[in-house]
């Protein structure tokens, strides 16, 4: 049996080691037919044994699917304002284990804002939960510690808690207190505008820090295949994935228009903020009108300052080109994550999930830029792969030859044009 738990102990995964010990028992369960040996039957008790033995000490409890973030870049300005927050905490011992205490403290506070930092990509998902931030008990748990108690964030105004929904099954939710992160926004926000004014004098060098652990982050964030690349999970994806994140080259772009745009995004979003301040009766009119003008500004103004803000943290490169303007040019290497899909996303929004007038932006008196918009492109892949097995589809090519053929469809349902267009392409979020 030692001999067997010591084997065991190789394999990275409990998972892994659990099913090589089904296989050794379905083994030997064949081999009992074949051959009825006492030895048998003692080996097969052993690795039964070993298997419930293993997997008591290994495995561990369901924890979600959610994760807590270990890496986020930042500015070391928002690490120290977000870092002070958790001195306002009542830890007592020795000043060693509040140390580690303040630290976890710290690193739930740091995820939740880099959470809701990146919530805004989906706009669906930034309407439906307001900032507010699913974690599983479980995982707080398995991540901090059973001592951890987050209703002292709450305790002193740092974070408000959503109570959780035991029928429906979701778990309690949590977001930073909304003056906190107007200030941490506005911390962030002028980094980022110090940074940007560099970056169009040619001044590429920014002190970036994880804001999770407060150490310098010296490297840009790699794509996917760049952290496996040597590894065995990179052959789990699709050649053509793979040699399309390899095909694409570092973007040029002109960094002088953009910061204007975003700064008046900002200046709507503080507008709609204090219009919906003014407002106090939920139910009236006036505050519905407010809260949704505010959800909208807000939305629009942290998508462009979270793809702003991922750009300048990609260490952009000065190149000798010029703008038809003669403005300075500079190039960023995007980073990709490839969705179960197989669609590529590129990590932490960047160019990809910024708005149309960003874009515009971004890419003005560059010569020889492009940026293509292919209507109804995964529709016309359909119809050319149909085409390839010898199917005819015929609603499909009459859908496509329609250009007003989507809004004639959810007309007809009665849903928005974006929701048909989900159940159109069955988009799962």
């Amino acid at each position: 049996m030692a001999i067997v738990t010591i084997f065991l102990l190789g394999f990275k995964s409990a998972q892994w080691a659990l099913i090589f010990c089904d296989v050794l028992i379905l083994a030997y369960c064949h081999y009992r037919h074949i051959c009825q040996n006492k030895y048998c039957f003692y080996f097969l008790e052993v690795i039964e044994m070993t298997k419930q033995s293993y997997k008591k000490k290994h495995t561990r409890n369901y924890s979600g699917l959610g994760h807590i973030i270990r890496s986020y870049n930042s500015s070391r300005e928002l690490y120290r304002y977000i870092w002070s927050l958790s001195g306002d905490l009542n830890l007592e011992g020795p000043s060693d284990e509040v140390l580690e205490e303040r630290k976890k403290y710290h690193r739930f506070i740091a995820h939740l804002y880099a959470s809701m930092d990146l919530q805004v990509i989906d706009k669906d998902v930034f309407k439906n939960h307001k900032g507010y931030i699913p974690v599983y008990s479980r995982l707080i748990n398995q991540e901090f510690g059973r001592n951890f108690d987050p209703h002292l964030l709450e305790e002193c105004g740092i974070i408000e808690i959503k109570s959780h929904n035991s029928m429906g099954r979701k778990s309690r939710e949590y977001r930073i207190a909304l003056d906190i992160l107007e200030e941490a926004m506005n911390i962030e926000f002028e980094n980022m505008l110090r940074r940007w004014k560099g970056l169009k004098k040619g001044d590429v060098s920014t002190d970036t820090v994880n804001l999770i652990t407060g150490r310098r982050s010296k490297s840009r964030v790699k794509s996917q295949l760049d952290k496996i690349r040597y590894g065995i999970r990179n052959t789990n994806y699709p050649k053509l994935i793979r040699d399309s994140i390899n095909a694409l080259e570092p973007c040029p772009f002109n960094p002088k228009y953009v910061k204007q745009w975003v700064k008046k995004l900002k200046n709507k979003f503080i507008r709609e903020f204090r219009r919906k301040s003014r407002t106090t009766l939920s139910r009236s009119h006036e505050n519905q009108s407010a809260e949704k003008e505010y959800l909208k500004a807000a939305g629009r103004y942290c998508n462009d300052r979270l793809s702003m803000n991922t750009i300048s943290f990609q260490e952009p490169e000065p190149i000798p080109i010029r703008s038809e303007k003669g403005d300075p040019l500079l190039k960023y290497r995007a980073a990709y994550s490839i969705q179960n899909s197989g669609r590529v996303t590129e990590i932490h929004g960047g160019f990809q999930s910024a708005s149309q007038f960003f874009k515009q932006r971004f890419f003005r008196h560059v010569p020889n830029i492009y940026n293509y918009d292919l209507k109804n492109s995964q529709a016309l892949i359909l119809l050319q792969e149909l085409k390839a097995c010898k199917l005819k589809c015929h609603w499909l090519k009459s859908y496509l030859s329609d250009p007003d053929a989507k809004k004639k469809y959810a007309r007809k349902v009665g849903i928005p044009v974006e929701i048909w267009k989900d159940c159109f392409y069955v988009n799962r979020h």
